[in-house]
């Protein structure tokens, strides 16, 4: 008896779980821009059917400290590059920590053949310097003088879109008459003390100056805001409230210590209009490296002492610009409608809190009343962000080969995908094989030339000079 059979073909060996090529930005990384997305490439197509979710759940696949800081992973259409957008300004100074496929996770993150990703930590540290110079703060002086004044602070706006300003729920329109005593410690008399004061309204009606100190509540009150003032006082949440302090003349009684009585009349104009910034959506994208003009409306030089004053701050409430600022010897026309902000005052990525104050300074006396300076002032403000642009190739792009054949002419013909105006250098080698089993890394490879994307990213080149068989590799410049 004789017979045979035929051995089922050996099934192949299970592809090799897929690995981080790269991530951006790299673990152990400092001075990360506080806006910056974090990307991974991997070596190989990945099951994007997969969700990427990132909270603090005990099945999720991606875990970050602090928790919150990224919104859940998109995965890129090649497959390969999975980007986690940034939920809003990371906080300043922090090491921000990683992982992908954490202990107890649900749907772990795998390639198409069902292959895992091992578990991968990694961090780095967002950056603390802002930006700024140095000089914009500088030591000024604190007169000794005491003071009387009129100030009115309309409801703040807060600008959210291009021509969108809203109200700040929690701004109050303010009107304050008061007056300061110098100080004595200074080198202030004494003898200059204000005892009593009043403000007579323009309907005739009058406010007495009370040093009580309490709590400021809705509606006209006689209050202080500290030991040493005496004033009246008056807050409200509407603009409208101010119907009870119209534009008109407002007279200042005082009587100090010596004996001395001032009355004081002053000119209240009418309100300022509200400041709005005109290229507000290019100011949510500042290229730190370049100058940029900030823009706004006109303030009308109706009223007398009209007057700009623009303060940039980083989160950590640090001045960055102001304009004007003595400190640097800048100076701002009450007719700008523009201020440029020089290269390099910001650093990218960083999201900064910005005020723009319409005013007119409509009183300002330094010798009507014994060691008091006099100033009135009504104004209004404008609320808004500016944000400035992560730098270039902060995260890498890899170039892909889209098509490769032979052309009619029996050249080899590349077609090639990456950033848009990349340069990318095209290499040749005629064998991937070493020695080593299964080794490539001794493979010699040539330049075959160099490439620039257009605008979408793509290129083409044609290997005039190639001996076949031929083997390509891209390479960003």
């Amino acid at each position: 008896v004789s017979g045979g059979f035929t051995t089922a073909a050996a099934p192949p060996p299970p592809p090799p779980p897929p690995t981080i090529l790269s991530v951006s930005p790299t673990n152990g990384a400092v001075n990360v821009p506080p806006l910056s997305p974090l990307v991974f490439t991997f070596d190989e197509d990945m099951d994007t059917n997969i969700q990427v979710v990132a909270d603090t759940s005990n099945t999720a696949n991606a875990g970050f400290s602090p928790s919150a800081s990224y919104s859940n992973g998109v995965w890129s259409a090649d497959r390969r590059s999975l980007t986690f957008p940034s939920l809003g300004q990371l906080p300043l100074g922090f090491v921000v920590s990683w992982t992908l496929n954490p202990p107890g996770a649900g749907l772990l993150l795998q390639n198409l053949a069902g292959e895992p990703l091992a578990r991968s930590v990694g961090s780095f540290t967002v950056q603390t310097n802002t930006g700024g110079n140095p000089s914009e703060i500088c030591q000024t002086t604190t007169s000794t003088l005491g003071h009387y004044s009129i100030i009115e602070n309309l409801q703040s706006n807060l600008q959210v879109a291009a021509n969108a300003v809203v109200p700040l729920s929690n701004s109050l329109v303010t009107f304050v008459a008061r007056a300061t005593n110098p100080q004595v410690d200074r080198g202030g008399s004494q003898s200059d003390f204000v005892t009593n004061g009043s403000l007579t309204l323009p309907g005739g009606s009058v406010l007495i100056f009370t040093n009580e100190f309490y709590a400021i509540v809705i509606g006209k009150t006689n209050t202080v805001s500290r030991t040493g003032d005496l004033g009246a006082y008056y807050t409200n949440s509407t603009d409208l409230d101010l119907a009870d302090f119209p534009p008109g003349t407002y007279v200042i009684a005082l009587q100090q210590e010596s004996g001395l009585e001032s009355t004081i009349p002053l000119s209240v104009p009418g309100p300022p209009p509200a400041a709005l910034i005109g290229n507000y959506d290019a100011a949510q994208a500042i290229d730190p490296g370049n100058d940029f003009v900030l823009q706004w409306n006109s303030l009308p030089a109706t009223n007398p002492g009209p007057f700009i004053q623009l303060v940039i701050r980083d989160s950590y409430g640090k001045l960055i610009f102001a304009a004007p600022n003595p400190c640097v010897g800048r100076t701002l026309d009450p007719g700008a409608t523009s201020v440029l902000i020089p290269a390099n005052t910001f650093r990218p990525g960083v999201i900064y809190q910005s005020t723009l104050e319409f005013a007119y300074n409509f009183y300002h006396k330094t010798n009507a009343v014994p060691e008091l300076l006099g100033d009135g002032t009504v104004s209004r403000t404008t609320l808004f962000s500016l944000r400035t642009t992560l730098a270039p190739n902060t995260a890498p792009s890899r170039p892909e080969v889209s098509t490769a054949a032979l052309a009619s002419s029996g050249h080899p013909m590349l077609t090639i995908h990456g950033a848009p105006g990349a340069s990318y250098t095209i290499q040749r080698t005629g064998s991937l094989f070493t020695a080593q089993r299964g080794g490539i890394g001794g493979a010699t490879w040539t330049s075959a030339g160099t490439i620039t994307t257009d605008g979408s990213g793509n290129a083409s080149f044609t290997d005039l000079t190639a001996t076949l068989p031929a083997f390509y590799r891209v390479l960003s410049n």
